[in-house]
């Protein structure tokens, strides 16, 4: 008898926290584009499982990936959050035991860069498993580039130095081959090439930083994917001022004055990026180098007493060590 009780015990507990379900999706049509409006519909959930006596408490949970293969981010105007999903989300109960939610990606997410869109339906509130499993749909011809070198980005070279490039790209998850190419930096084009499956082409005598872009055409669809290539500045190297300790130092006179100090064994050059120079450093913002102490430094003026500024240190190796942070 206790044996009967212990898993009649364990059949009770079961649906109060195992409750993501499986759901079937579909989407119509079947074969879309990112331009191309499209309805989602989910079948065999019962939103009562999460929720007692509430059938229309179920909401779309939506992401994406670009055309390298990572992450994007959520629709445009957010999913809100996990335990408090956006109205707008909510889906439509179709009265058959079906709830759909129309959409077209390119607006929905705000960008055209996406290769596979990912979706889940939800409680409003999803704590507790209260959701389906993730599923990924393919949009378009669902162009992957994987590019092969460089490993990592951003790139940082010498002045002068070459860049040997390789990719390869999917579609719909699989490698395809004699598919045409074409590599540009800074939007000029640099060369084109077929992929058999592996693309390749070398960037000599790079002297300036930019943007690299690798351009398959595949079904009549174009898609890219960028990395960005970095030319090491000069350093200035200068000594480090008197009592200066790392992190944030005070001018004992002039209050618009601050030196930021930065101890980065390895590195080759830092930029200070922040609310005084909107996040795009130029190179008055290169930190400087105290050899002797390996740290780096930089003195900001023109500050205001009082002004709350945020800032962020950019910090690049020539040689990074594996598996570094990017």
């Amino acid at each position: 008898m206790k044996i009967i009780l212990r898993l009649a015990f364990i059949l009770m507990i079961i649906p109060v926290f195992a409750q993501e379900q499986a759901g079937t999706f579909s989407f119509s049509p079947s074969n879309f584009d990112v331009n191309d409006e499209i309805t989602i519909t989910v079948s065999g959930v019962d939103p009562t499982i999460w929720n007692a006596g509430e059938p229309n408490n179920i909401y779309l949970w939506a992401w994406y990936f670009d055309h390298c293969g990572d992450f994007g981010a959520g629709p445009i105007l957010g999913n809100g959050d996990w335990d408090n999903s956006a109205d707008y989300l909510q889906m439509t109960n179709n009265g058959n035991g079906t709830y759909s939610y129309t959409l077209t990606p390119s607006a929905f997410y705000g960008d055209t860069d996406i290769s596979q869109m990912g979706v889940l339906v939800k409680a409003e509130n999803g704590n507790g498993d209260k959701k389906t499993q993730d599923h990924l749909e393919y949009v378009g011809e669902g162009i992957t580039i994987n590019i092969l070198n460089p490993s990592s980005t951003p790139v940082v070279l010498n002045s002068g130095d070459d860049l040997n490039i390789s990719a390869t790209m999917a579609s719909n998850g699989s490698n395809q081959v004699n598919v045409p190419f074409e590599t540009f930096f800074n939007e000029v084009s640099q060369h084109t090439g077929t992929g058999f499956p592996v693309y390749g082409t070398t960037l000599t005598n790079l002297t300036t930083s930019g943007t690299v872009r690798i351009q398959v055409t595949f079904m009549g669809e174009i898609a890219s994917c960028s990395f960005e290539v970095i030319i090491a500045p000069t350093v200035i190297e200068e000594p480090l001022p008197a009592n200066m300790v790392d992190g944030i130092n005070y001018d004992d006179i002039l209050d618009s004055k601050a030196t930021l100090v930065l101890d980065a064994p390895s590195k080759d050059f830092i930029y200070v990026a922040g609310s005084f120079n909107g996040y795009n450093p130029d190179n008055s913002y290169l930190m400087k180098k105290d050899n002797a102490t390996g740290k780096f430094w930089l003195e900001l003026n023109g500050l205001n007493s009082g002004d709350i500024y945020t800032y962020q240190y950019w910090v690049y190796a020539l040689n990074p060590v594996v598996d570094s942070p990017q």
